[in-house]
Protein backbone atom coordinates (compact mmCIF):
# COMPACT_ATOMS: atom_id res chain seq x y z
CA UNK A 1 0.00 0.00 0.00
CA UNK A 2 1.67 3.40 -0.85
CA UNK A 3 2.30 6.61 1.78
CA UNK A 4 -1.05 8.49 2.53
CA UNK A 5 -2.01 11.19 0.09
CA UNK A 6 -0.79 14.93 0.75
CA UNK A 7 -3.84 16.02 0.26
CA UNK A 8 -4.86 14.47 3.60
CA UNK A 9 -4.48 16.26 6.67
CA UNK A 10 -4.79 16.00 10.42
CA UNK A 11 -7.57 17.28 12.01
CA UNK A 12 -7.48 20.89 13.33
CA UNK A 13 -6.83 20.93 17.16
CA UNK A 14 -9.79 22.55 18.68
CA UNK A 15 -8.56 25.15 21.30
CA UNK A 16 -12.10 24.99 23.30
CA UNK A 17 -10.18 22.60 24.66
CA UNK A 18 -7.25 24.92 25.88
CA UNK A 19 -9.59 26.82 27.99
CA UNK A 20 -10.62 25.05 31.55
CA UNK A 21 -14.19 24.54 32.37
CA UNK A 22 -15.91 23.55 35.66
CA UNK A 23 -17.31 20.96 37.38
CA UNK A 24 -18.13 17.54 35.33
CA UNK A 25 -17.35 19.46 31.83
CA UNK A 26 -13.67 20.38 33.28
CA UNK A 27 -13.17 16.29 34.55
CA UNK A 28 -13.80 15.54 30.74
CA UNK A 29 -11.75 18.03 28.98
CA UNK A 30 -8.94 17.12 31.08
CA UNK A 31 -9.73 13.31 29.95
CA UNK A 32 -9.90 14.20 26.20
CA UNK A 33 -6.84 16.26 26.16
CA UNK A 34 -5.04 13.83 28.51
CA UNK A 35 -4.55 11.09 25.62
CA UNK A 36 -3.87 11.73 22.01
CA UNK A 37 -5.92 9.27 20.70
CA UNK A 38 -9.51 10.53 22.36
CA UNK A 39 -8.10 14.30 21.88
CA UNK A 40 -7.61 13.17 17.75
CA UNK A 41 -11.27 11.65 18.22
CA UNK A 42 -12.31 14.93 19.32
CA UNK A 43 -10.87 16.96 16.49
CA UNK A 44 -12.41 14.66 14.10
CA UNK A 45 -15.57 14.93 15.01
CA UNK A 46 -15.50 18.45 15.26
CA UNK A 47 -13.74 18.89 11.88
CA UNK A 48 -16.75 16.74 10.55
CA UNK A 49 -18.97 20.21 11.40
CA UNK A 50 -19.97 18.98 15.16
CA UNK A 51 -19.48 22.50 17.53
CA UNK A 52 -16.61 21.71 20.20
CA UNK A 53 -18.14 23.45 22.82
CA UNK A 54 -21.69 21.97 22.34
CA UNK A 55 -19.38 18.41 21.81
CA UNK A 56 -17.82 18.67 25.19
CA UNK A 57 -21.79 19.23 27.10
CA UNK A 58 -23.41 16.30 25.36
CA UNK A 59 -20.20 14.22 25.88
CA UNK A 60 -19.99 14.59 29.84
CA UNK A 61 -23.69 14.34 30.48
CA UNK A 62 -23.62 11.08 28.68
CA UNK A 63 -20.64 9.78 30.15
CA UNK A 64 -22.25 10.17 33.74
CA UNK A 65 -23.79 6.80 34.62
CA UNK A 66 -26.85 5.64 36.14
CA UNK A 67 -28.59 5.26 38.46
CA UNK A 68 -26.73 8.60 40.08
CA UNK A 69 -28.09 10.28 36.68
CA UNK A 70 -31.44 9.02 36.77
CA UNK A 71 -32.72 11.65 39.79
CA UNK A 72 -34.15 14.88 39.62
CA UNK A 73 -30.98 15.73 42.26
CA UNK A 74 -28.08 14.47 40.36
CA UNK A 75 -29.59 15.74 36.60
CA UNK A 76 -30.95 19.08 37.28
CA UNK A 77 -29.68 20.13 40.83
CA UNK A 78 -32.56 20.05 42.51
CA UNK A 79 -34.92 17.33 44.51
CA UNK A 80 -38.03 17.45 42.44
CA UNK A 81 -40.11 18.88 39.65
CA UNK A 82 -40.88 21.65 42.32
CA UNK A 83 -37.55 22.80 43.48
CA UNK A 84 -37.11 22.93 39.49
CA UNK A 85 -40.00 25.20 39.02
CA UNK A 86 -39.60 27.28 41.48
CA UNK A 87 -35.93 28.08 40.94
CA UNK A 88 -37.17 28.59 37.36
CA UNK A 89 -39.48 31.39 38.61
CA UNK A 90 -36.53 32.76 40.58
CA UNK A 91 -34.46 33.36 37.50
CA UNK A 92 -37.67 35.15 36.04
CA UNK A 93 -37.86 37.13 39.31
CA UNK A 94 -34.39 37.91 39.23
CA UNK A 95 -34.88 39.24 35.34
CA UNK A 96 -36.74 41.65 36.42
CA UNK A 97 -35.31 42.83 39.38
CA UNK A 98 -32.33 43.78 36.72
CA UNK A 99 -34.23 45.28 34.43
CA UNK A 100 -35.78 46.98 37.45
CA UNK A 101 -32.13 48.27 38.85
CA UNK A 102 -30.87 48.97 34.97
CA UNK A 103 -34.07 51.83 34.50
CA UNK A 104 -33.19 53.13 37.52
CA UNK A 105 -29.36 53.74 36.56
CA UNK A 106 -28.06 52.50 39.45
CA UNK A 107 -26.56 49.18 38.19
CA UNK A 108 -24.55 50.64 35.53
CA UNK A 109 -23.11 53.29 37.56
CA UNK A 110 -22.47 50.31 40.12
CA UNK A 111 -21.40 47.23 38.14
CA UNK A 112 -18.80 49.40 35.47
CA UNK A 113 -15.84 50.04 37.96
CA UNK A 114 -15.50 46.26 37.74
CA UNK A 115 -15.53 45.79 34.18
CA UNK A 116 -13.42 48.77 33.12
CA UNK A 117 -10.66 47.60 31.28
CA UNK A 118 -12.10 44.25 31.08
CA UNK A 119 -14.92 45.58 28.57
CA UNK A 120 -15.10 48.48 26.26
CA UNK A 121 -18.06 50.87 27.31
CA UNK A 122 -20.47 49.51 24.47
CA UNK A 123 -19.44 45.82 25.45
CA UNK A 124 -20.63 46.99 28.73
CA UNK A 125 -24.14 48.23 27.83
CA UNK A 126 -24.63 45.44 25.79
CA UNK A 127 -24.18 42.67 27.67
CA UNK A 128 -26.17 44.84 30.59
CA UNK A 129 -29.08 45.08 28.56
CA UNK A 130 -29.54 41.63 26.98
CA UNK A 131 -29.08 40.28 30.58
CA UNK A 132 -32.68 40.37 31.26
CA UNK A 133 -33.58 38.58 28.47
CA UNK A 134 -31.03 36.50 28.43
CA UNK A 135 -32.45 34.92 32.05
CA UNK A 136 -35.97 34.98 30.64
CA UNK A 137 -34.55 32.46 27.67
CA UNK A 138 -32.96 30.06 29.80
CA UNK A 139 -35.98 30.11 32.49
CA UNK A 140 -38.31 28.89 29.13
CA UNK A 141 -35.60 26.79 27.73
CA UNK A 142 -35.36 25.03 31.11
CA UNK A 143 -39.37 24.88 31.54
CA UNK A 144 -39.53 23.61 27.85
CA UNK A 145 -37.40 20.57 28.02
CA UNK A 146 -38.69 19.63 31.86
CA UNK A 147 -42.24 19.54 30.62
CA UNK A 148 -40.88 16.67 27.82
CA UNK A 149 -41.76 13.24 28.90
CA UNK A 150 -38.29 11.84 28.39
CA UNK A 151 -37.15 14.43 31.31
CA UNK A 152 -39.01 12.22 33.34
CA UNK A 153 -36.77 10.48 35.90
CA UNK A 154 -37.35 6.55 35.72
CA UNK A 155 -34.73 3.42 35.58
CA UNK A 156 -32.22 4.63 33.04
CA UNK A 157 -34.37 7.45 31.66
CA UNK A 158 -31.99 10.27 31.73
CA UNK A 159 -28.78 8.34 30.90
CA UNK A 160 -30.33 7.03 27.90
CA UNK A 161 -31.49 10.69 27.19
CA UNK A 162 -28.23 12.00 27.15
CA UNK A 163 -26.86 9.76 25.39
CA UNK A 164 -29.28 9.56 22.73
CA UNK A 165 -29.09 13.49 22.63
CA UNK A 166 -24.73 12.70 22.08
CA UNK A 167 -26.00 10.52 19.13
CA UNK A 168 -28.43 12.01 17.48
CA UNK A 169 -25.70 15.38 17.71
CA UNK A 170 -23.13 13.84 16.01
CA UNK A 171 -25.40 11.86 13.29
CA UNK A 172 -27.56 15.33 12.18
CA UNK A 173 -24.36 17.70 12.48
CA UNK A 174 -21.90 15.50 10.13
CA UNK A 175 -24.63 13.21 8.40
CA UNK A 176 -23.32 9.74 9.98
CA UNK A 177 -23.06 8.06 13.92
CA UNK A 178 -19.27 8.01 13.84
CA UNK A 179 -19.50 5.36 16.30
CA UNK A 180 -15.53 4.79 16.48
CA UNK A 181 -15.28 8.21 17.87
CA UNK A 182 -17.39 8.54 19.88
CA UNK A 183 -17.06 5.23 21.50
CA UNK A 184 -13.69 5.92 21.92
CA UNK A 185 -14.45 9.45 23.48
CA UNK A 186 -16.86 7.94 26.10
CA UNK A 187 -14.91 4.94 27.00
CA UNK A 188 -11.98 7.78 27.99
CA UNK A 189 -14.46 9.46 30.26
CA UNK A 190 -15.22 6.11 32.01
CA UNK A 191 -18.74 4.77 30.26
CA UNK A 192 -18.83 1.25 29.88
CA UNK A 193 -20.31 -1.11 28.14
CA UNK A 194 -22.58 -4.29 29.46
CA UNK A 195 -20.96 -6.48 32.33
CA UNK A 196 -18.80 -3.55 33.23
CA UNK A 197 -16.91 -4.29 29.79
CA UNK A 198 -15.07 -1.52 27.88
CA UNK A 199 -17.20 0.72 25.66
CA UNK A 200 -15.78 -0.01 22.64
CA UNK A 201 -18.20 0.98 18.43
CA UNK A 202 -19.89 -2.14 18.51
CA UNK A 203 -21.61 -1.45 21.81
CA UNK A 204 -22.81 1.52 21.07
CA UNK A 205 -24.23 0.61 17.63
CA UNK A 206 -25.81 -2.03 19.32
CA UNK A 207 -27.61 0.67 21.58
CA UNK A 208 -27.88 2.80 18.44
CA UNK A 209 -30.02 0.34 17.03
CA UNK A 210 -32.18 -0.45 20.26
CA UNK A 211 -33.41 2.89 21.14
CA UNK A 212 -33.66 4.83 17.58
CA UNK A 213 -36.99 6.25 18.38
CA UNK A 214 -35.68 8.52 21.31
CA UNK A 215 -32.61 9.15 19.20
CA UNK A 216 -35.08 10.64 16.95
CA UNK A 217 -36.90 12.31 19.53
CA UNK A 218 -34.07 13.82 20.61
CA UNK A 219 -33.21 15.31 17.64
CA UNK A 220 -36.51 17.15 17.18
CA UNK A 221 -37.08 18.35 20.74
CA UNK A 222 -33.57 20.63 19.72
CA UNK A 223 -33.92 21.95 15.95
CA UNK A 224 -32.02 24.83 16.69
CA UNK A 225 -29.05 22.76 18.30
CA UNK A 226 -28.84 19.77 16.18
CA UNK A 227 -29.43 21.61 12.37
CA UNK A 228 -26.75 21.42 10.09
Amino acid sequence: MGAPSSNQSKPQPSSFLQRPQTGSLEAARQCIVGSAITRTAFDELVEANCEDWLLLILLANAAIESPPLDTWKARVGYGDSRQLESAIKRIRQSADDFATLDRAGLLRLAAWPKYNGQLTPEQFCERVTGTPDFLRTCADSIEAAAQSHSFKPRAHSFSNTALAQLVAYVQCRTGGPHDSQVSSLLDALGKRGRNGDPYTAEALKTWRDEHARIIGDSSRMYPSLFGR
